[in-house]
């Protein structure tokens, strides 16, 4: 790992997703620069001395050495939001190198904190190979990442259908007149979107846009039982349900809804995806409104597909519970709300499904846009449908836990 001091400067890659009071002691990935980067990655921890995953790992096959634990690897960087792509892996005892002994000593710490996290992200712990193992491991299948230039066509081959092919809701009229409907509280003031536009100007990152809006744009509610999370994965999700087969589970930027304890006599953890969040203490249930956001000019076309992602799982859920109590919403009517933006365009989008269950086919309709800062009115605009749809999402959440909850008190 010689060279000159300019290739030896390393730069933190994905650091803040390891980082934080729930993945203390992990390491940090980084990925030298220049000419080093050409060559792979290094993952370096107090505990172990620094291994190099040759870069071909992450652009096709390749022959792993025996000491990398690539299940468990690829689950740690799905939480760094690396892109993996799908590897057909295969080994042979010829080209299996001879692990060091401490360096060894060192991954075997490595493997079992992995394991642990594994469980943490909800992926089974089943690894692609094992320290030290001399037989060949056999093909992996993987999931593609929603973040991957391969998700999109996934998604639509799922029957998640983009905006431009998706039907119309029933109620769009009615749901369009309710988010641009004005509201009894006060507008932000000129002022305030003066600041605001200054603020998206210097946002340097995706981060920097999701907390901006949130202080400037997002409505909190005062009920100790209705709740934001932001980017936390649907680990409790199940897979393989049609829209999800073949991806990772779906990880919104924002979902604010209902937790868990809100449904005191009521076995929603029967209910296949009510509750998304596994191992949390107050895990979010039945949302009806989700958000995904992209830095300044961001990709919003990518946005607008994990959206679509967000909303088929939210759906689905909703379609679970009503299917519990013998019920389901009127033909084509959409009652779950997603949103992209990019600080600078709001887009909301309602969903719903239609088909039998084994044609199902999840459409995403923009119900309404605003550019918030060109225009003073722009920002108006767009605060007040946000509002209006996190509105619309919560009172769909208390009237589909006040009808289950009716449900089993009379049973």
């Amino acid at each position: 790992m010689g060279g000159s001091r300019k290739s030896q400067r390393q730069s933190t890659f994905a650091l803040s997703a390891v980082t934080g009071e729930e993945m203390k002691g992990v390491g940090a990935l980084r990925a030298k620069e220049d000419d080093a980067a050409r060559t792979g990655y290094i993952i370096s921890e107090s505990s172990a001395e620094p291994f190099t995953i040759p870069r071909a790992v992450f652009e096709g096959s390749h022959v792993l050495p025996d000491f990398i634990n690539f299940s468990l690897l690829q689950a740690w960087l799905r939480r760094c939001d690396v892109d993996l792509p799908a590897i057909s892996l295969a080994r042979e005892n010829s080209r299996v190198p001879r692990t060091p002994p401490r360096l060894a000593s060192g991954l075997r710490a490595w493997d079992t904190r992995f394991r642990s996290l594994q469980r943490m992200l909800g992926e089974e712990a089943t690894p692609a190979f094992s320290l030290g193992s001399k037989t060949p491991s056999s093909v992996v299948t993987r999931t593609i990442s929603t973040t991957s230039t391969g998700f999109g066509e996934r998604a639509y081959a799922n029957g998640i259908l983009n905006p431009n092919e998706g039907d119309r809701p029933a109620n769009f009229d009615t749901t369009r007149r309710r988010y641009t409907s004005s509201r009894a509280s006060n507008s932000p003031t000129e002022s305030e979107f003066e600041k605001y536009v200054t603020k998206v100007e210097y946002a340097p990152n995706e981060a920097t846009i999701a907390s901006i809006m949130q202080r400037k744009m997002l409505k909190e509610y005062p009920e100790k039982g209705y709740q934001e999370s932001f980017s936390q994965a649907l680990t409790r999700f199940p897979k393989d349900v049609g829209f999800n087969n073949g991806l990772s589970v779906a990880r919104p930027d924002f979902v604010q809804g209902l937790v868990q304890q809100e449904f005191q006599q009521i076995p929603v953890n029967n209910i296949p995806g009510a509750v998304v969040h596994k191992d949390k203490r107050y895990p979010t249930t039945l949302p009806h409104i989700g958000g995904e956001w992209k830095k300044s000019g961001g990709d919003l076309k990518m946005a607008e597909t994990q959206a679509g992602y967000d909303g088929a799982a939210f759906v689905y859920a909703r379609n679970q519970a009503l299917k519990e109590m013998g019920a389901a919403d009127p033909a084509g009517h959409a009652n779950v709300t997603t949103f992209t933006s990019d600080g600078r365009t709001l887009d909301i989008y309602t969903h719903h499904a239609t088909g039998g269950d084994n044609s199902l086919q999840h459409h995403q309709h923009r119900v309404a846009t605003a550019d918030l800062t060109n225009s003073y009115q722009g920002f108006r605009d767009g605060y007040r449908m946000l509002r209006n749809a996190q509105d619309h999402a919560r009172a769909q959440s208390y009237r589909l836990r006040d009808r289950l909850d009716t449900h089993y008190r009379a049973k």
